[in-house]
């Protein structure tokens, strides 16, 4: 998704080092635990007296040794770049071409070579790097590695609880979304390589279905109302010609549209696209029908729509999706009750508007007049999309004006507004965003679903901007690509809680820069804001007190005053990605925190442009690294 590697030539020779340690004086203690013999000192033994000998000289330093930050970073190149090989999804991502034609392995046979690697890796930092010999910048960057490894670690132990497929992020439509969306075709290699993919498939979703079922028979079943959504995504996915007198499938549009644009010879062209019908109708069409009687046989089990509690072990499994998510060890019942506690302070806020707005009535009274004012929604035509998508660029160039006085650094990468594809738009959230690629050939991009602009009160459809693209989402994500001199890894992934407390972040942020054209506009603020402290509640609410999908619905619709069919799709995303809503609100605490200690700590020093810039100034990083990094700035600008 992002950005083409430019390794470490040195890379062999520093892990070489680095990997051999103490191995002379390791030897020597085995041997000595092994009882093996050694050189007798006795009296008896002594014949004779040797001189003393003379102390040996200090070793002169090798002046073209590696330091200790260069071998770490070394280790860091290599263990990111064979990542990147045992996953051609994200070499296309990053927009390489080595295993063009190939799709990730899926089987739990990976998994588990996964973790192993996950472990090894963690045992190599621990015992080959001295972390008090780092500079402040690779220690940063080892307590980062040092989360991510140990999270994949903690995460396995429920591997079996995971929704290895979900209405959210189904893997049928993730595949199609790779091919359309990040698999380029510059060349007649590239076009078979995307074929090799359409045949590529049928094993991916032979194997997702294989692990599909032995999660069934653990007890893994999602809830009810999912496997219709999907079985409906897996149906559409496979209509369209070839498989039906219907317009084009989209994937055979798609490689078509990208055919014509290489303008190659007519028999050339011809072949592929007949080869690419053939991948379609056989391998597609085999793959997706395994993978639908997967789900069919899963659903037949589903008894009903319940949170994680109904699986095997499933509180232990949400306490450590908590921690996962949060970066913090809260408790359920603490989260629902802050969660409720910030939902109460909000409405006290949003009442405040309304009385300078002039309303009477009750906070649900306006909350009903905004989803009733025909004013306040785009139409639901092509023009009123139009607007939609132009008001959104109008808010981003708005941002855009203003930002040099609230960040030192601004992202180079560009960002576009741009329509969910149809084909998503059944079960795609209302609002994404997708970064860009590093080497300029895609902008970022903040999607819309706009199949009903009836989800898009226009009081709300600013702060969205806001969150998905600047200086949210974009500014986090283009200028961790953009860093320079860190290690290659930091560039990409990240933190649910950094990305999306940042995000949150940022949505206040724009409030403090002013960008909100009305009062109507700063509602839609306070209600984006207690949309994620409901979340905390409801998530808690499905997941640890079982909560049914309607207690669910009723009680976002009555505190949130979102549209109807936001609320229906936010509420089935929670009970499928159990945790992750969570993450928002806490992270966004966790960065406001930490704000108001640096500014109770400089005073007259602070700077806020200094601010986001040490926060955006090392990637997505773990909540405790970014503690780290914000005491390391009090510090350093307390010393100027």
């Amino acid at each position: 998704m992002h950005k083409s590697l430019a390794l470490m030539a040195v890379v062999s020779s520093f892990v070489l080092l680095a990997a051999c340690g103490d191995q002379t004086s390791d030897q020597a203690a085995d041997q000595m635990a092994e009882g093996a013999p050694v050189a007798e000192t006795t009296a008896e033994a002594v014949t004779e007296v040797a001189p003393m000998p003379e102390p040996a000289a200090e070793p002169t330093p090798d002046p073209d040794a590696p330091s200790a930050d260069e071998m770490l970073a070394a280790f860091f190149e290599e263990a990111f770049e064979a990542e990147l090989m045992r996953s051609p999804i994200y070499l296309t991502f990053l927009g390489r071409r080595e295993r063009y034609g190939e799709w990730d392995d899926f089987s739990d046979e990976a998994a588990d070579l996964n973790t192993q690697i996950a472990r090894d890796e963690l045992n190599r930092l621990h015992n080959d790097f001295d972390f008090e010999a780092l500079s402040p910048v690779m220690q940063v960057s080892y307590l980062i590695f040092e989360h991510d490894k140990q999270a994949t670690i903690d995460a396995d132990e429920f591997r079996n609880q995971g929704y290895l497929d979900n209405q959210m992020d189904s893997i049928a439509g993730f595949g199609v979304l790779i091919l359309t969306q990040f698999h380029q075709v510059a060349s007649i290699e590239d076009a078979e390589a995307y074929i090799s993919r359409l045949v590529g498939i049928e094993q991916v979703s032979e194997q997702a279905a294989t692990v599909i079922r032995a999660r069934t028979e653990f007890g893994n079943v999602l809830p009810a109302f999912a496997y219709p959504m999907m079985l409906d995504q897996i149906a559409g996915l496979t209509s369209g010609a070839p498989y039906d007198d219907g317009e084009e499938n989209i994937l055979l549009a798609d490689f078509r549209g990208k055919l014509d644009a290489l303008e190659l010879e007519p028999a050339v062209h011809d072949r592929l696209i007949a080869e690419a019908s053939g991948a379609l109708a056989g391998p597609v069409a085999r793959g997706y029908g395994a993978l639908a009687a997967a789900h069919e046989e899963a659903a037949a089990l589903a008894t009903g729509n319940y949170g994680v509690w109904n699986l095997p072990d499933g509180q232990r499994f949400y306490e450590e999706r908590i921690r996962n998510y949060t970066h913090s060890d809260l408790m359920a019942d603490e989260l629902h009750n802050f969660g409720l506690a910030e939902v109460d302070r909000l409405h006290d806020q949003m009442r405040e508007i309304m009385a300078e707005l002039g309303f009477e009535g009750t906070l649900q009274d306006f909350f009903r007049h905004l989803e009733t004012d025909e004013a306040n929604f785009y139409p639901n035509t092509d023009e009123g999309r139009q607007a939609f998508l132009d008001e959104a660029v109008a808010q981003t160039a708005r941002v855009m004006a203003l930002a040099p006085e609230y960040f030192g650094r601004l992202p180079q990468a560009e960002m576009v507004v741009q329509r969910v594809e149809p084909f998503r738009e059944a079960t795609a959230a209302m609002a994404s965003y997708s970064g860009p690629a590093a080497d300029g050939s895609r902008p970022g991009i903040f999607y819309a679903n706009l199949a009903d602009t009836a989800g898009w009160p226009k009081h709300g459809m600013a702060t969205t901007v806001f969150h998905e693209g600047v200086p949210g989402h974009h500014f986090q994500s283009a200028i961790q690509q953009e860093l320079e001199g860190v290690p290659t890894f930091q560039l990409f992934g990240g933190t649910t809680a950094y990305n999306e407390g940042w995000a949150l972040y940022a949505e206040r942020l724009a409030g403090e820069m002013g960008v909100h054209a009305d009062l109507y506009s700063e509602f839609g603020r306070l209600v984006a804001e207690i949309f994620r402290d409901a979340r905390l509640v409801v998530d808690t609410g499905i997941h640890s007190k079982q909560w049914t999908r309607a207690q669910a619905f009723d009680y976002m619709m009555e505190v949130t005053g979102m549209p109807e069919v936001e609320v229906r799709t936010e509420i089935d995303r929670y009970f499928v990605l159990p945790g992750q809503a969570l993450a928002y609100r806490m992270g966004q605490e966790h960065i406001l925190m930490l704000r108001a200690q640096a500014q109770d700590a400089l005073g007259d020093q602070f700077d806020i442009r200094d601010f986001h810039d040490v926060i955006l100034g090392n990637g997505s990083v773990p909540m405790s690294v970014l503690d780290v990094m914000v005491q390391n700035y009090i510090d350093e600008t307390l010393a100027e």
